[in-house]
């Protein structure tokens, strides 16, 4: 658990977090910066994480403490195994919404759950709830 002072709650991060794959997970928090610091199952977990606690109410900077895991490294040095082999990824900007990049990649707004299948794991610490998306989310977009 982190050190509290003003700005962002640690158990709330970790809370956010603990869906995602990070083995050893562990949040410190001094003032606006959050340090995480694990084992992240893959690249695409890693951002992920960065991103969701760098939208949090609180926090001004995140130190990125995190290290992937080796079975990750070696296939995508490999080229195998990635999502990115199907589809392309969008990092979210301010004013982006499902159906919005829905219409935008599949000329077809009501498909917008595809994006969000495809997503599952980020929308985990949001109710699972669509209608919630934050600048700086990586999506892969199938």
């Amino acid at each position: 658990m982190g050190v509290f002072d003003s700005g962002a709650d640690a158990s709330a991060i970790e809370e956010a977090l603990e869906n995602l794959d990070i083995s050893g997970l562990s949040v410190s928090v001094d003032g606006g910066e959050v340090t995480i610091s694990g084992e992240a199952a893959s690249e695409s977990v890693r951002e992920k994480a960065l991103a969701m606690v760098g939208e949090m109410d609180g926090v001004e900077e995140v130190v990125d403490d995190m290290s992937v895991s080796e079975d990750e490294d070696e296939d995508d040095e490999e080229g195998g195994g990635d999502d990115d082999d199907e589809g392309t990824t969008h990092t979210v900007v301010y004013g982006d919404t499902l159906w919005g990049l829905s219409e935008k990649y599949y000329k077809d707004g009501s498909r917008y759950m595809e994006i969000f299948n495809a997503n599952k794991e980020l929308w985990k610490a949001h109710k699972n709830d669509p209608n919630v998306i934050h600048v700086g989310w990586e999506l892969h977009i199938p």
